[in-house]
């Protein structure tokens, strides 16, 4: 279930993400998937080690997560776009000699933009 799980929510994200329309505004919101992997160096004191971790074990050790894109334009192509990311990461390990260690990673990215749309496509016509 656990390889399948990024197929059914990119679909799911597709088939959900909306458009409304007013007589003067053009709102769209859209939920997406990103499959991503972390690489870099981690520091703790003096001590640099690198890291790596891949998709699966993210996905294994994923609490909870989103990412919503929405954006409202007005009918004079003036108008708004956010993008709003979120990931809660948790992963626990015991050893005899060390005892628990509970390590935790919470990120969240949130993008606003004011934005002019050169060209606008003609809408009900």
């Amino acid at each position: 279930m656990t390889k399948a799980l990024p197929y059914l929510l990119t679909t799911a994200s597709i088939l959900v993400s909306t458009n409304a329309y007013s007589k003067s505004w053009d709102f769209k919101i859209e939920p997406y998937v990103m499959f991503t992997s972390i690489d870099g160096d981690s520091r703790f004191g003096t001590v640099d080690t690198p890291l790596a971790v891949d998709f699966d074990t993210i996905l294994n050790n994923l609490d909870s997560g989103f990412m919503l894109r929405g954006e409202a334009f007005n009918q004079n192509n003036w108008g708004v776009i956010f993008d709003w990311a979120y990931m809660d990461l948790s992963k626990s390990k015991s050893q005899p000699v060390l005892g628990v260690l509970d390590a935790r990673v919470r990120q969240g990215v949130l993008e606003v933009a004011v934005a002019y749309k050169q060209s606008s496509p003609s809408i009900g016509n």
